[in-house]
């Protein structure tokens, strides 16, 4: 079982990462263009409508995904009642928010938000009709079929974004990019792996399944509102534009520390340590190797995209967008400790702590809205040490995750200081390096090229020669032992 599971996890880990990276490419693509040709203020409108599309997508999904990829066998009725149980509440939903658009545009004192409201809003209903191909493919680690799915999905919504942009269609195009996407995406799920409902539903499922994922409906739900928090405070009380600032250096951030890498990684983690729940000392092996691979990439990326990043957008974006940079900045504290902690979190939830997963992510969720309401009282309601209080209710929530992962699985402080720190050191050494040798030239292409290449190389350099310990992890888990 253990050789059929690492051979099923490699396979399923390089067609995550290749549609993470794919898809975001593609993403970040269409961003740049997006940013060159629309202004900062575009971005925020549509940012306002964020928050409302997260809360209720994790409604809508209610924590199902998590508590059926647990389950080990689930039939066609019980898919089906799933299904169905999905349509009726996203369209419950649309209905309400669509009620409430105006409202909504009032509030926030922008023209015509509420009809950018009623398009957008569809992504929830389109979204719901796939949660059952999505569950499948995790289970089935058909991962391949999700990748070719995205790749195509995220084409169509690239080509579909810029004829309406050079069509002069503002925001609407970017609306129509996300719904785009999500039909798209939808369609081709659907296309690659097929599931006929069945008209005899069981809807047992949903109390059964509930039981288990109410409380992480609950958790996703409340996250989901802090998270976007910073939307609805920039959007309220400040301008649109900063709002825009922000969300294009969040967006960018996320993209690695979120979706590529933290992502990428724990969706294929989940269902790996889900399957080793009986055996506890083979668990701990992958939750070792699937941090080490997680704090690895992101680290040094973040950080060499740190350095680089005001040089990155003046070339790329204009210098209309250098405000962002602070923004990606401060979040790429936060960022990089994103992998590790998505991890742990799922390490939680496979293991049935979901209560422990809960409380975790509120104590976060506490000292986001504590310290953001701080530093609007104290600090004059900059919008830079707002986004702080993120960062500093991350740090905390991961020592609190380091310390029961140490209780959980048996693995000490100590070992995990040891996998991480290396890792750490290296990255802050290059960092100086790079830096010092990039502030001594005054070539804007050269300095961004050279800063990339002196980082990556020594990066890597000193990780092969000075402990090459250090890299067998990551070796381990692409190839077969």
């Amino acid at each position: 079982m253990a050789e059929e599971l690492g051979q099923k996890t490699k396979k399923s880990l390089v067609w995550s990462i290749l549609d993470k990276i794919g898809s975001q490419f593609i993403g970040m693509l269409i961003g740049i263009i997006s940013a060159r040709l629309l202004c900062p203020e575009d971005f925020g409108t549509i940012g306002c409508l964020t928050i409302f599309t997260s809360i209720s997508a994790f409604i809508i999904e209610s924590g199902f995904g998590v508590a059926m990829l647990r389950k080990e066998t689930i039939s066609r009725e019980e898919y089906s009642a799933v299904l169905y149980f999905n349509i009726g509440v996203s369209l419950t939903i649309y209905g309400v928010l669509f009620a409430l658009s105006g409202s909504i545009e009032k509030f926030f004192s922008i023209d015509k938000l509420a009809a950018y409201a009623h398009v957008l809003f569809l992504i929830l209903p389109i979204n719901a009709l796939c949660i059952i191909q999505y569950t499948q493919i995790r289970k089935q680690f058909k991962f391949k079929q999700f990748t070719y799915a995205n790749l195509i999905a995220n084409i169509i919504s690239a080509l579909s974004t810029i004829v309406l942009i050079h069509y002069n269609y503002g925001c609407w195009a970017l609306v129509w990019q996300q719904v785009t996407l999500a039909a798209t995406r939808t369609i081709l799920l659907w296309f690659f792996n097929p599931f006929i409902p069945s008209q005899s539903p069981q809807f047992k499922i949903i109390r059964e399944l509930f039981s288990y994922s109410s409380i992480l409906a609950l958790n996703y739900i409340i996250t989901s509102a802090v998270g976007n928090i910073y939307n609805f405070i920039l959007g309220k009380y400040f301008t649109t534009t900063d709002l825009g600032y922000y969300s294009n250096g969040r967006k960018y951030n996320d993209i690695l520390s979120q979706v590529v890498i933290g992502n990428g990684i724990s969706s294929v983690a989940a269902p790996s340590l889900a399957e080793l729940n009986k055996n506890k000392t083979k668990q701990l092996h992958y939750l070792q190797k699937f941090g080490k691979l997680g704090f690895f990439t992101i680290l040094p990326t973040l950080t060499l995209l740190s350095i680089v990043i005001e040089d990155i957008v003046t070339i790329v974006f204009t210098e209309k967008w250098l405000p962002m940079v602070p923004y990606f900045r401060i979040l790429s504290l936060s960022g990089m400790l994103y992998p590790l902690q998505t991890l742990y979190q799922h390490f939680f939830l496979m293991t049935g702590h979901k209560n422990l997963s809960f409380m975790l992510d509120m104590v976060k969720n506490t000292l986001i809205i504590i310290l953001a309401i701080v530093c609007i009282l104290y600090f004059d309601r900059s919008p830079h040490y707002i986004v702080w209080s993120s960062v500093l209710a991350m740090f905390i929530t991961t020592l609190l995750e380091i310390i029961y992962v140490r209780n959980l699985a048996g693995y000490k402080i100590k070992n995990q200081l040891t996998d991480y720190l290396p890792i750490f050191v290296r990255t802050i050494i290059v960092a100086v390096i790079v830096f010092v040798a990039g502030e001594q030239i005054h070539s804007l292409y050269m300095r961004l090229m050279t800063e990339g290449v002196l980082f990556i190389g020594l990066y890597f350099a000193i990780t092969w020669f000075y402990d090459k310990e250090l890299t067998k992890p990551i070796i381990e888990i692409l190839h077969k032992k």
